[in-house]
């Protein structure tokens, strides 16, 4: 690994002395922040992949090597008395918080037991595992610069080398050895989605490829998979998936176990030892096959109970969700006809639009947030339309400061100044989604024209943690309407 860093070492000796000159300039103008500042492999905003780090082994080899340390600690300490945003500006920006969460993590004193836990070697920890009175640097910067909180996307890559370490390094000493080559391969297509399972913020999505995964395994692949070293919640819930497999299975085998059990019972009580069914013309011979089965029904009274018990069930979970359909549709109606709608004045806000497409391409949500009031990232899709507004000096006149789109939806509504989706939007009014179709808006953000049947946004808090630009078609069931500010 540390013929590896060269490739740091070598680009160092070009850009350092530039790099300094630049920051005591007070302005980054040329490109050198991966070259210096060790990001973890996975991360998006990541340029050149040939420098990003492997995993946290060569991490921990990156902070041994006295030149590398040496240089970062002397960039740091001179951004330590700056800005850092005034000087590298939001993408940059958030390359350092991503590099310094890394180098926080892994020079935290409990790091070390971490590693042993998830079954790196002792020897290995031992050659990497050094300290330093200096690394206090990376905690000093996130406390004051990004207020004390660390990138969420490069912990969840961190978690989930260390997770998938833990699986290919222990895991496989459970299983028999005929099964190895199976369980490498029921590893590999579950470490596709593992780095999710440590994301609070990406639940709905690992549920849904958890779900798909776990019923796409055989028994013989799921009784491996059991064996696996994982988290006990993620194996209590596959178990619980499984259990509906079975389920549904029987729900569908009894009435046909019911017929042959009635059938084979019948050939066992008659002294014949073939038997036509006239209607298909099907000859029947009682013979080991039938067994199975017998043993299946040996009491059918207990199978026909259990049947009428399942229908009876599935019948109020039928009428259950009717009743569900029917409340959100209700609500739903109540969104886009239960209001008297006042046409607003004006022809829209270009203002308000130009503010929020000068936000286009930052990445987690700050300043926005923390402007609302919050310590901490939280989604901030609305808290963005609000900040705009505030910007554009419109808050709580023509657009209240909401934190939820449900909230800002019934704002509009509630002041007969929401439209649905037949509506031909003006620039600089607010759209409002509804991803679930339960009625209830989830994502906000700001219209910037509408032709063709195609409506243009700008939104923050996207799929990408971003601030960027959208569209959609106008008949989109995904719209839930739109506010029309008085501007």
């Amino acid at each position: 690994m540390r013929k590896n860093l060269n490739r740091y070492k070598s680009k160092q000796k070009e850009i350092f002395n530039q790099a300094i000159s630049e920051i005591k300039k007070g302005k980054k103008e040329s490109k050198w922040i991966e070259y210096i500042f060790p990001l973890m492999h996975g991360i998006d905003i990541i340029e050149e992949k040939e420098y990003e780090i492997s995993n946290v082994i060569e991490a921990r080899e990156y902070l041994n090597d006295d030149v590398l340390l040496k240089n970062i600690i002397e960039i740091l300490k001179l951004l330590q008395k700056s800005n850092i945003k005034e000087i590298m500006g939001e993408k940059e920006l958030k390359k350092i918080h991503c590099s310094l969460t890394l180098l926080s993590y892994i020079t935290n004193p409990n790091f070390k037991n971490l590693l042993i836990f998830r079954g790196y070697e002792e020897k290995l920890i031992k050659k990497v595992f050094t300290e330093n009175k200096e690394f206090k640097i990376f905690n000093e910067i996130i406390e004051k610069q990004f207020e004390n909180s660390l990138e969420n996307k490069t912990i969840m890559l961190i978690e989930s080398e260390l997770l998938e370490y833990s699986l290919k390094e222990n895991t496989l000493k459970n299983i028999e050895h005929n099964s190895l080559k199976l369980a490498e391969d029921i590893l590999i297509k579950y470490s596709e989605f593992s780095p999710l399972v440590v994301s609070s913020t990406e639940q709905s999505l690992v549920l849904k490829k958890s779900k798909e995964y776990f019923q796409s395994l055989t028994e013989e692949e799921f009784e491996i998979f059991s064996k696996f070293n994982i988290d006990k919640t993620i194996l209590k819930y596959a178990n619980r998936v499984r259990k509906r497999i079975k389920k549904k299975v029987m729900i569908n085998t009894i009435p046909t176990l019911i017929l042959v059990g009635l059938i084979t019972l019948s050939i066992i009580n008659t002294p014949t030892t073939a038997y036509t069914i006239e209607e298909n013309t099907i000859a029947l011979l009682p013979t080991k096959s039938c067994m199975p089965a017998i043993s299946e029904i040996e009491n059918i009274e207990e199978i026909k109970k259990a049947k009428e018990e399942e229908i009876r069930q599935e019948q109020i979970r039928i009428e259950e969700e009717k009743k569900e359909e029917e409340r959100r549709a209700a609500e739903k109606r109540s969104y886009e006809l239960a209001y008297n709608y006042i046409e607003p004045t004006g022809v829209g806000n270009v203002d308000v639009v130009n503010i929020a497409m000068s936000q286009v391409g930052n990445i987690g949500g700050y300043p926005y947030w923390s402007w609302y009031g919050f310590s901490s990232r939280v989604d901030w899709c609305s808290i963005f339309v609000s900040w705009v507004a505030d910007q554009a000096g419109v808050l709580n006149t023509a657009i209240p400061k909401f934190a939820r789109a449900s909230e800002g939806a019934n704002w509009f509504i509630n002041n007969s100044l929401f439209r649905s989706r037949d509506y031909i939007p003006r620039e600089g009014d607010l759209i409002f989604f509804d991803w679930d179709y339960n009625g209830v808006s989830d994502h906000a953000g700001y219209v910037r024209y509408a032709e063709n049947g195609i409506v243009y946004t700008v939104e923050g808090n996207t799929l990408n943690d971003d601030c960027s630009l959208h569209s959609y078609p106008m008949n989109s069931g995904y719209i839930l309407g739109y506010g029309t500010p008085n501007y």
